[in-house]
């Protein structure tokens, strides 16, 4: 589906004719932000043609699981980020096509949603300018709102997985925990999920550097410092991604070490049960032995001599095993 919005100072529009979009973006002071989500063959070409979209940042577009990154063209420059849409691990890939008066945007519309639908932002441009806070309808502007937006949803995406590895941490100490397996299971999957979102994340570092040294002619300097702010977040995203990381990796190491002592402890328990066990076993096997000529076998006193031996050694054995906590 193909939703264009106009972007203008005095207020902004959804009902543009596709096929004008060339002539409507070299107006003054008019910004052209056509959005594809899930696009048809020749909604694609009908863009293409029009803002001469380069054929190798076009088939990036349309290819998924592209990497990160910022590609600069004679007549565009070729954006990709990762938007997060809800929960950690699922991140949809945004390519962003930039031109000095127009900016172009592919997504899965299922994975976005309605959160990068260009409307939304010129409904932000609106409340921006009619505030009075000095916002412009530029590429800039759009581009900034949008990267804006994908970082803010990284912030949520690692505010989750915070509470999983805090939920986690406590876990591994509950006495009526789930299963060992599906718990190590679970640590595995954040760690995986984590992985992927570190590798979605961490190129665009490099995507905001080169846009903070102005790599990009179109942008200027208006929105300099909203930039270097977006980048902050990102630095920080980053670290706490790494944080996160070691913390699931302390985490797995606990579980592992946890799971060993408990497994001492029974070998332990098994140990002094066998132990207790020992010493009345080696009388009465020593009794059932049948030889006549066994000392004491005819002895009156024998069988409750044996008997009393073998409760008092036993008793003496686990006294000595709950003293070294070992049952």
């Amino acid at each position: 589906m193909l939703t264009v919005a106009s972007l203008e100072a005095s207020g902004f529009t959804t009902d543009v004719d596709p096929s004008r979009l060339r002539e409507l973006a070299a107006a003054p002071g008019v910004v052209v932000w056509a959005d594809l989500a899930e696009p048809s063959a020749d909604e694609v070409q009908l863009v293409a043609t029009q803002f001469d979209l380069h054929p190798l940042a076009l088939e990036d577009a349309l290819e998924s699981s592209q990497r990160p990154k910022l590609e600069t063209y004679p007549a565009h420059t070729f954006v990709v980020t990762y938007a997060y849409v809800g929960a950690f691990g699922d991140l949809a890939e945004v390519d962003v096509f930039l031109g000095h008066d127009w900016i172009i945007t592919v997504r899965n519309a299922n994975e976005a949603g309605q959160r990068y639908d260009p409307a939304r932002y010129a409904a932000r441009l609106a409340r921006a300018t009619n505030g009075g806070g000095g916002a412009e309808p530029s590429v800039a502007f759009a581009l900034h709102a949008l990267l804006d937006d994908v970082v803010d949803g990284w912030l949520d995406a690692t505010e989750a997985l915070d509470d999983q590895v805090d939920a986690l941490e406590d876990e591994i100490f509950l006495d009526d925990r789930h299963d060992e397996e599906q718990l190590q299971r679970d640590i595995l999957q954040r760690r995986r999920e984590l992985l992927l979102f570190r590798r979605r994340v961490l190129p665009m570092r490099d995507v905001l550097l080169s846009v903070t040294r102005h790599e990009i002619p179109w942008l200027g300097s208006t929105y300099q410092k909203h930039f270097e702010d977006v980048l902050d977040h990102i630095l920080r995203i980053i670290d706490l991604v790494d944080l996160q990381r070691e913390l699931l990796g302390n985490t797995l190491d606990a579980h592992l070490a946890l799971q060993s002592n408990r497994m001492n402890q029974v070998m332990k328990t098994m140990t002094a049960g066998g132990s207790i066990v020992l010493g009345a076993t080696l009388i009465a096997g020593i009794y059932g032995m049948n030889f006549d000529t066994m000392p004491e076998l005819h002895w009156a006193w024998g069988y409750p001599v044996a008997l009393g031996t073998m409760a008092v050694l036993t008793l003496l054995l686990v006294v000595y095993f709950k003293r070294r906590r070992w049952i």
